[in-house]
């Protein structure tokens, strides 16, 4: 019909239909130095897990739920410390949850928590760590995984130095 109606010619139309989207990054901190990302931890060290939330939809979120259980490889011996704002820590499922009230669109929010690697973790382990980000029907997950670095040994050698002194005695007549 719409051919008819502008004399045969045909029309081309975009409609953009507004839906919701996430998308998350996840990043392992060092304590020390929060602000760089690390790929390394030490046994028995602190680590900041830092999760990035952004809206990538046409409309604004609410209610939006961030979720790491610490039950992923490896993570039998990670303990939960502490997090930010907005965020609980279940000691029996050892599940962190957050909660960012509003996203609205192309903003992001981060949330963080820090958890200890256990002290007897293998050197060369990868402890591999799961968050999914939730709102309504949309859904993004994001990972961080971390090896375990041991502590590098310098070599040292001791040196033993023996110094020989010959004396020389002169008799005068």
């Amino acid at each position: 019909k719409a051919a008819e109606w502008f004399g045969g010619a045909s029309c081309n139309t975009t409609f953009t239909i507004a839906g919701p989207s996430l998308s998350c990054v996840k990043t392992a901190h060092d304590t020390d130095t929060s602000q760089t990302a690390i790929g390394t931890v030490a046994a028995n060290k602190e680590i900041i897990y830092k999760v990035k939330v952004t809206n990538t939809g046409n409309g604004d979120l609410t209610d939006v739920k961030v979720e790491d259980i610490l039950n992923g490889e490896n993570q039998s011996g990670m303990t939960y410390i502490s997090s930010s704002t907005n965020c609980t820590n279940d000691s029996a499922t050892r599940k962190v949850s957050c909660t960012i009230a509003s996203l609205l669109k192309n903003e992001t929010k981060e949330i963080a928590f820090k958890v200890r690697v256990q002290a007897n973790a293998a050197n060369g382990q990868v402890i591999k760590n799961l968050a999914v980000a939730k709102s309504g029907e949309v859904s993004a997950e994001c990972t961080s995984d971390v090896v375990v670095a041991g502590v590098t040994t310098i070599a040292t050698t001791t040196s033993t130095v023996t110094t020989t002194a010959t004396a020389t005695t002169t008799t005068r007549p």
